[in-house]
């Protein structure tokens, strides 16, 4: 995984509507990718560090590959 280049994609609530590549990530399936955990940043606080679960989400036009974690109760943060 050192190859992709991770982006903040954003910090939302458990459930609040968050899309990545047109796609409501709560209204898709997540498929646990082949990839171990990594540790990434917290967007808010780059100081503390999180582990990071990789998804992707199958569609017909391609996957969306992604990290997700629960930084807080109820608080995901999302890279992709």
């Amino acid at each position: 995984m050192a190859e992709f280049r991770w982006t903040t994609k954003g910090i939302v609530a458990e459930g609040e509507s968050f899309t990545l590549d047109g796609e409501n990530v709560w209204l898709q399936k997540w498929v646990a990718a082949e990839y171990d955990p990594i540790q990434l940043p917290h967007p808010d606080y780059p100081a503390q560090t999180h582990r990071f679960s990789v998804y992707r989400i199958d569609r017909p036009i391609g996957e969306i590959r992604f990290a997700a974690a629960e930084v807080s109760p109820n608080v995901w943060a999302f890279y992709a």
